[in-house]
């Protein structure tokens, strides 16, 4: 899908940099609620409170009930509670009162108040002891036997009560050659192809809140927060692909919800690819950044978890919960006294090692008191006094993302979000030096957004590269050459390889090759990104031509039923109940397996199939031979992994492009591919014509089109069917499968239109024809490299675009810290002219180029 016209050398490096998620009022509004607006009747709402106090009114029994309190504080209260929320440990008396307690009927100042009776008494001190030892043993199965109904994550989605047809395991006999495949197989989708994307794609579901959800558990829509360029500037945007509807339902797939941590939850990120109502695609990487929420909607938010405990939380429940918390402070408080004992006491003595034999014991204690009651804060106070760090516990997330055309850069992208928010994280991250101005000083989030999408622009070549800096980080984005294998040089094939076995690396293969309808299920979101854009990458020469969204969002979960070759990633947390009834694949990258509810795809021919697996094992030994687990990476799981600036990209950050080794490993036999190292010297790959006429598959099969097909612009026509009288009897069956797939009809087409010294036509058969004379000798060599070892536009030159260094207005430490919703104008400048930028009309301050992206003699722009 071509992008929008732009000229040759002026597309950005990055065509929209964007903020998506929610806003604290979006948790609680106070003047909503004050207002009365947006207030949802259930069994939530407060009841309407009474307000005169009735002196005279007889005093209570215990069969009197009153009318409007129903047992519940005065809604006075609630500012008395919201006043000692940070108290030890913000349980009122309310909190734990049962629904079948007596309460008194009267609100007389002269009224007896009675103690509270607790429903089931708490455990003595011995019954504690044996329970948390009963945990410390039995900690996998210790909770079953407590029947927890509090925060029971209901169905926020109605789903269907068909049970879900349980899908075969995919296997391949051993004896299989490939040859007895079911006519018509359904893999095959050429019948119920359809010809555009939004065609099969539906509308996304609308966003439905329930009223009835715990608060930590429902959902919130995210929204649109802000984003560069904005719609404002219309001549920058001419120059970019329009921007994408629904960009924060790709940037948090599940919808929002707040979470209750002690720590502030890990940053996460995730790739996604778009296409637009014009047929333009856009791929884009975010970065999930936790803040914490305010405190008046913490507060708020609080009141209304203390409304649904009330509700639907026994007083069981309440009570274990309240105990747990009163218990942990105490513990707590006893570690504070014995750590205070510990400098006072003589070391290598014996009542230094009694001291801490009981330290170690109360630690010990601490942390399973600690993993007992996490599974009832959900439905207790969502913060406990020594247990929560931060001013509240809650936290809410936000999405810094960048969105672009190519899909090769993508690791650039990421490797740069991540730099950028940095100091977001508070100091978090280790391995990044303080801010010096030795060192470097960190510039708002604003000018690096302006830096990159306005002032660096896309490598088109590899004749430069561009150069960009985060402060005194260094990272460079390049294209691979013209004769190099497409993605070969910044798309990440490992995360796939690490998920999946050898055997279901190929079996996949030939399900994509069969253009099957393929969902991916993972619990990382990142996971499914690296996964499908390694797939779409390993099919070349081919091209997906299905449909391919890599993070299929919840409220699109539909889009599974379309009747078409797809590739779709699925995170578990919202994996559908009901899967297609027509054929389909899963693969769950948690898991290593795939499973099927059809017939096992087309096999490739026994010796490329044997041949392939045999390779593989070479390449990717770290299963079988390192005993390597399966499953995601770390750095699919979190963006930085054991909380370091870490990088599975270390080519983004140096200067120094690795060299090319396609011309080395075309040239290698099957039974040397596993040497360490390659041949010293490139052997001539073409020895004389004949050898070359008879080795070229378009000279062979590719005649000049004529008639017709001259007319409509084709320069060959290739013979399909003598074509296949020439393969080997093993292969024709898979080739007359293949053949039937919209994949194979495209490459076809492509060579048929295009010229033989076309790079992309060249690549392929120059490819071909090494294999085909590889160990060949010659007795007249070439002085002229080929094509594969021809490195002269090799250079990658460097072109800086410049850092932003000046001083901005604020406080420093505020400034580079905060973690904005929206970009602030004031911090941002004027982007530099470069290669024609457009650039904001000012009367004054005009800026010179970029000096180094000027040629070498300081005449002109680099080439791109």
């Amino acid at each position: 899908m071509a992008p929008a016209p732009t000229a040759e050398g002026t597309a950005p490096l990055a065509d929209y940099f964007f903020i998506s998620g929610i806003e604290s009022s979006q948790v609680y509004d106070e003047r909503a609620q004050q207002n009365g607006i947006g207030l949802v009747t259930s069994p939530l709402a407060a009841p309407p409170v009474d307000e005169t106090i009735e002196e005279d009114r007889a005093l209570e029994t215990d069969s009197s009930r009153p009318a409007s309190q129903e047992g519940l504080p005065n809604g006075d209260s609630c500012n008395r509670r919201s006043a000692g929320r940070m108290s030890e440990h913000r349980n009122s008396v309310g909190t734990i009162i049962g629904p079948d307690s007596k309460h008194t009927a009267s609100n007389r100042s002269s009224t007896t108040i009675k103690g509270v009776q607790l429903l089931g008494s708490g455990l003595s001190e011995q019954d504690f002891e044996n329970a948390l030892r009963k945990f410390a043993s039995e900690r996998d199965n210790f909770l079953e036997e407590i029947q927890f109904t509090a925060g029971v994550a209901q169905q926020n989605r109605p789903t269907s009560t068909r049970p879900r047809p349980r899908p075969q395991r995919v296997q391949h006999p051993g004896n299989e050659d490939g040859g007895n495949l079911r006519s018509g197989a359904a893999s095959i989708r050429t019948s119920k192809r359809m010809s555009g994307y939004n065609s099969v794609i539906p509308a996304p579901q609308p966003f439905t809140p329930e009223p009835n959800m715990h608060p930590l558990l429902r959902r919130y829509e995210p929204v649109l927060l802000d984003r560069y360029p904005p719609k404002n500037m219309v001549e920058e945007l001419k120059k970019r692909n329009p921007f994408p509807d629904y960009v924060p339902m790709f940037a948090f797939p599940n919808d929002v919800s707040v979470v209750s941590s002690d720590e502030r939850p890990k940053t996460q990120w995730h790739g996604f690819a778009m296409t637009g109502g014009d047929s333009c695609k856009l791929y884009g990487i975010c970065v999930i950044v936790w803040l914490p929420l305010n405190s008046t909607a913490a507060e708020g938010l609080e009141r209304q978890c203390e409304e649904w405990r009330r509700v639907h939380m026994n007083p069981e429940e309440r009570e274990l919960a309240s105990s747990l918390g009163e218990r942990l402070a105490l513990e707590r408080a006893k570690l504070s006294q014995l750590l205070s004992q510990l400098p006072a006491v003589a070391p290598e003595s014996e009542e230094r090692e009694n001291l801490e034999d009981q330290i170690s014991a109360v630690e010990e204690k601490i942390q399973l008191m600690t993993d007992l009651l996490r599974p009832v804060r959900h439905g207790a106070a969502s913060k406990i006094e020594g247990l929560t760090d931060g001013e509240t516990g809650l936290w809410i997330p936000r999405a810094y993302g960048v969105m672009g055309r190519d899909a090769s850069l993508t690791p650039f992208w990421k490797e740069w979000l991540k730099a950028v928010v940095v100091p977001m994280t508070n100091g978090a991250i280790l391995r990044v030096p303080a801010s010096s101005p030795r060192i470097g000083m960190w510039q708002p989030l604003e000018r690096y957004v302006v830096n990159l999408c306005a002032e660096a622009l896309s490598p088109i070549t590899s004749i430069t590269q561009v150069e960009l800096a985060v402060r005194e980080l260094r990272m460079y984005a390049r294209k691979e050459a013209l004769n190099e294998i497409p993605g070969s040089r910044n798309i990440d094939i490992y995360a796939l390889f690490r998920c999946l076995s050898i055997p279901n690396i190929v079996t996949l293969f030939e399900f994509v090759l069969s253009e099957s309808r393929i969902i991916l299920l993972s619990s990382h979101t990142a996971m499914l990104h690296l996964a499908s854009m390694a797939i779409v990458n390993l099919l070349y020469p081919f091209q997906w031509a299905g449909v391919f969204i890599p993070i299929l969002p919840a409220r699109l979960v539909q889009t599974i039923e379309a009747p078409c070759p797809y590739i779709v990633g699925i995170e578990r947390r919202y994996e559908p109940t009901d899967y297609p009834e027509d054929e389909y694949v899963l693969i769950d990258l948690d898991a290593n397996s795939i499973v099927s509810n059809g017939p096992p795809p087309p096999a490739l021919p026994r010796q490329q199939r044997r041949k392939l697996m045999s390779l593989l094992q070479h390449s990717a030994p770290h299963h079988a031979r390192y005993g390597v687990p399966t499953g995601p990476p770390q750095y699919a799981v979190e963006a930085y992994p054991y909380d370091t600036f870490c990088s599975e990209n270390p080519n983004v950050f140096s200067h120094k492009a690795h060299p090319s080794t396609i011309q080395t490993y075309v040239g290698l036999n099957s039974t040397s591919f596993g040497a360490v190292g390659g041949p010293s010297s490139s052997k001539p790959l073409i020895h004389n014509l004949s050898d070359q006429i008879k080795s070229v598959p378009r000279l062979r099969f590719m005649v000049p089109a004529t008639g017709e097909r001259k007319k409509s612009g084709m320069h060959y026509q290739f013979k399909m069917d003598e074509f296949m009288k020439s393969q080997p009897s093993e292969n024709v069956q898979y080739l007359a499968t293949l053949q039937q797939t919209q994949g194979f009809n495209e490459f076809i087409h492509e060579r048929e239109s295009k010229r033989a010294d076309d790079p992309i036509v060249k690549l392929f058969d120059e490819v071909i024809l090494a294999k085909r004379n590889r160990g060949k000798s010659s007795f007249f060599s070439r002085s002229k490299a080929d094509f594969l070892s021809d490195t002269s536009d090799h250079l990658w030159r460097t072109a800086s675009a410049t850092p932003p260094n000046s001083r901005f207005p604020g406080d420093y430490r505020s400034v580079i810290s905060r973690i904005p919703s929206k970009l602030d104008p004031t911090l941002m400048k004027e982007p530099r002219v470069i290669q024609g930028v457009p650039r904001i009309p000012m009367a004054k301050a005009r800026r010179k180029p970029i000096p180094s992206m000027l040629g070498p003699n300081g005449t002109g722009p680099a080439p791109f």
